[in-house]
């Protein structure tokens, strides 16, 4: 069986190795997306719309699935680090 998976939302996305991260699309390109564990947000990572991992061959990191949306609370930091963004430099 074939499958042409494609990440085409941010959300949480399952690799192939079963655990989860959370993705959302980079902003200076719609063919990458960032990644982090959703357990150690400190570490990111970068991918391709079709979820493999940019410049690595560890396969077990690549996303195969859609789990569902983003957490509540990363939305919230996302719109506080935008405002924060947006507000006049002084």
């Amino acid at each position: 069986m074939t499958s042409e998976f494609k990440i085409d939302r941010p959300g949480v996305y399952r690799r192939r190795n079963g655990k989860e991260a959370l993705v959302w699309p980079r902003l200076c390109t719609s063919e990458w997306w960032n990644g982090e564990d959703a357990g150690e947000p400190a570490a990111g990572d970068t991918y391709r719309t079709d979820g493999r991992l940019i410049h690595s061959h560890k396969t077990h990191l690549d996303i195969v699935a859609y789990v569902g949306p983003l957490p509540a609370d990363i939305i919230q930091r996302m719109r506080e680090a935008l405002a924060l963004a947006e507000e006049p430099q002084q």
